[in-house]
């Protein structure tokens, strides 16, 4: 079996029936996740993107290449490999008709005040999902219109890729004040493109090391969230994505878009068409995020217990 170099000493892993880099064989299939445990203190979350970055480009041997879409995530990656001494090549994924003319116009802008030229993927999206989608949803269980775009363009490359996946990110259930980590199966398909490819590449960036993970858990507005985040009618650490990313880089505000906005319609009957296909490939792993943050092992801050008092168990799985 191929054994991917996929994060930092592969310490995270996704299973099927506790098999790792495995997958969907049957709908009845058990998925989860395991990470690593830190074997150093932590630094801020900025810097162990940094650190990332660098380790990234010492491990692999191929040139960067990052996917930027224009979004927050991966624009924080590309500001990571510059901040880090790092130029890294940029690819921009461009739709025909414009349809994701807000991203990209972003994403370019970006690239133009760090210095770093770019190039463009043109696609026909609506060309694509009426056919050779199914040529990257098939191998690996995609059930995912969009995110067989990114399997995509990862195809075009001969580089490290690097993905801003893998961002951290804690929910609860309405009415609950327990946030959970959790961990969508439909996008590990990321993850299985590079098995199935066997390539060595970067399909997560956050989920690059133990330490950055652990660093994200640990910033002082994502434990406040995690404290408060009932109260202020949170339901989803996605909500103080910008706010906590902007406090470590210099990212300009704009309207959360994906660049799908346009295509909803045939983005829903394609997804439905591809749950059909692939039943079972849409499972949530969750933990608790008491229980998920002291699994990282290390030292915790003096006061970390604190954050969780609102917690109705904090031992409930």
């Amino acid at each position: 079996m191929f054994s991917p170099k996929l994060t930092k000493n592969n310490h995270f892993r996704y299973f099927y029936d506790d098999i790792p880099f495995s997958f969907r064989k049957a709908a009845s299939q058990s998925f989860s996740t395991s990470h690593g445990r830190v074997s150093r203190s932590i630094k801020s979350w900025k810097q162990e993107c940094l650190i990332a970055a660098d380790e990234i480009h010492q491990s692999f041997s191929k040139p960067i290449q990052i996917l930027f879409s224009g979004g927050l995530d991966s624009e924080v990656v590309v500001r990571s490999f510059v901040e880090a001494g790092i130029t890294p090549e940029i690819y921009i994924i461009e739709f025909e008709d414009e349809l994701n003319k807000h991203d990209i116009d972003y994403a370019k802008r970006a690239c133009q005040s760090m210095g770093l030229s770019f190039n463009t993927l043109k696609l026909n999206l609506f060309n694509f999902w009426q056919g050779p989608v199914w040529d990257y949803a098939r191998p690996v269980g995609v059930c995912s219109p969009q995110l067989a775009v990114i399997l995509w363009a990862v195809n075009q490359l001969d580089g490290t890729v690097v993905l801003g996946a893998g961002d951290g990110y804690f929910r609860r259930d309405e009415g609950s004040n327990i946030f959970y980590d959790y961990e969508s199966e439909i996008s590990y398909s990321l993850y299985r493109w590079f098995v199935y490819k066997q390539k060595e590449s970067v399909p997560a960036f956050f989920q690059y090391s133990s330490e950055l993970m652990l660093s994200f858990c640990l910033d002082s507005k994502v434990l406040r969230f995690l404290r408060d985040g009932k109260s202020r009618g949170l339901l989803s650490s996605q909500r103080i994505k910008h706010e906590l990313y902007s406090q470590h880089f210099e990212l300009e505000f704009r309207v959360p878009q994906n660049g799908f906005e346009k295509v909803q319609v045939q983005d829903k009957n394609l997804r439905d068409e591809m749950l059909k296909s692939f039943p079972g490939s849409d499972q949530i792993y969750r933990v608790n995020a008491y229980r998920y943050i002291q699994s990282f092992g290390g030292d915790l801050p003096m006061d970390f217990d604190s954050y969780f008092v609102n917690f109705q168990n904090l031992q409930k799985p």
